[in-house]
């Protein structure tokens, strides 16, 4: 995480928002992905 006294909270807050955004994304990605596979090869089972 990051030092709001060091980089201020405007450009803190920029930065959490940010890596907020990155992290959704990834998980978006990561859901189509496995929807995808699912779709193509059926639930796993073991």
């Amino acid at each position: 995480m990051y030092d709001e006294d060091v980089y201020g909270p405007e450009i803190w807050g920029g930065i959490a928002a940010r890596e907020e955004e990155n992290v959704r994304g990834a998980l978006d990605l990561e859901i189509e992905l496995a929807r995808k596979i699912y779709l193509e090869h059926g639930w796993p089972t073991h």
